[in-house]
């Protein structure tokens, strides 16, 4: 056998090998659209260029925990770094990608006849708020008995709509979308406060079963933010239009 025919198997085995570790993995999120949208497609990027599948499926914020954490699913798509720190759940087994997603704020909603000049956390805890439900950043930082935690940021919107809570707290894209969205004018008489409350960067965790590949998925971001695609991906969401 030459050298030539010892290059070229080589070269098919390794592809047969490589195409055999191939699989897709699954993660899980509470995130919802458009910010879902926008992490998934940085995601499917990162798998794609690794020669792996990616998909993902919304799950209430506290079950994700639960079952990333169980195994059932290979990731949480996006949390704060601190989450292992702050949550109500067990999660020891969740392994952080240590690149960093992107920066999230976190706004005030009130009814637009409300002023609050210094936007902040101790404004919030005022009155009552509203979050999604699964939220640790912002349940951590509401007093118990302001808390009234929903599955859907639409009904967090419409509790300060009736008067049934005094704000609620999202993240800006979320209230943003709803508020762009809404064709009927339910949401005519809210107003965004500009001023974020909080804002933090987004990390991605792998169950501890998946960890090894955690490095390959960190070079992987590095290299999309230097060759501009991370940034085409998340620029795509900055035109929304504001509400205040």
């Amino acid at each position: 056998m030459n050298l030539k025919h010892i290059i070229f198997l080589t070269a098919l085995l390794s592809t047969m090998s490589f195409s055999l570790d191939a699989k897709e993995y699954t993660f899980a999120t509470h995130l919802k659209p458009p910010v879902s949208n926008r992490v998934a497609e940085v995601y499917t990027e990162v798998f794609t260029r690794m020669g792996q599948g990616f998909t993902y499926e919304q799950l209430p914020g506290l079950r994700v925990l639960r079952d990333v954490n169980a195994g059932n699913y290979d990731g949480d798509m996006s949390r704060i770094s601190i989450i292992k720190e702050i949550s109500s759940e067990n999660i020891a087994n969740y392994r952080i990608i240590n690149e960093g997603l992107f920066k999230m704020e976190l706004v005030i909603i009130t009814r637009d006849d409300k002023d609050i000049r210094f936007p902040s956390w101790d404004e919030a805890n005022k009155g009552s708020v509203s979050f999604i439900r699964g939220s640790e950043r912002i349940r951590k930082n509401i007093h118990p008995e302001n808390r009234t935690a929903v599955g859907e940021a639409s009904l967090a919107l419409k509790l300060v709509v009736l008067g049934r809570v005094d704000s609620a707290v999202l993240f800006r894209l979320v209230a943003i979308d709803l508020l762009n969205k809404d064709v009927e004018g339910e949401f005519n008489h809210l107003k965004i406060h500009n001023i974020p409350i909080d804002h933090f960067t987004h990390f991605g965790f792998m169950h501890k079963k998946n960890a090894s590949i955690i490095p390959e998925i960190e070079r992987q971001l590095r290299d999309m933010k230097e060759d501009g695609s991370y940034h085409k991906i998340i620029n795509s969401y900055q035109n929304l239009n504001t509400h205040d």
